[in-house]
């Protein structure tokens, strides 16, 4: 093979999102409703392993993820501009989640408890549950308006 020829294909590949099977999707939706049922019961009955909180969440994140970059059952063009529209959109939600965040628990935290080693400072769970929520949104509202 030379050289040219691979950089030739690379070059034709480049701009092309290479999605998962749409089949995905479907596994994304059931992963991520049971992880986020599994999130909520673990948060608020405070169980033990602490550890559960984290291996929920970090399910939840990657099925959205699946959701995120799984092809629809029909893939053309506009899909394709809608898919970039809807994450350029959560890129900035989730800039503008991840600027003021720590602004806001500062504020509410400082209000309710004065003592500043109490702080929190920046969740990136959150930011990227945000950034995934609002991309899967913007997408399929944009789909529908279409």
């Amino acid at each position: 093979m030379s050289g040219k020829n691979f950089i030739e294909r690379e070059n034709q590949q480049l701009g092309k999102f290479r999605a998962l099977p749409h089949v995905f999707k479907v596994i994304g939706l059931v992963a991520s409703t049971l992880s986020l049922m599994g999130w909520l019961y673990v948060l608020f009955n405070q169980l033990n392993p602490p550890y559960l909180l984290v291996v929920f969440q970090d399910l939840l994140l990657i099925s959205m993820l699946l959701i995120t970059i799984s092809k629809e059952k029909v893939e053309d063009e506009y899909i394709h501009q809608l898919r970039l529209v809807s994450f350029g959109t959560a890129f900035v939600a989730g800039v503008f989640h991840a600027v003021f965040q720590p602004l806001v628990n500062y504020v509410f935290e400082g209000i309710n408890q004065p003592d500043p080693s109490s702080y929190r400072g920046f969740d990136g769970f959150f930011t990227l549950l945000i950034m995934l929520a609002f991309q899967i949104i913007i997408f399929h509202s944009l789909k529908r308006l279409a």
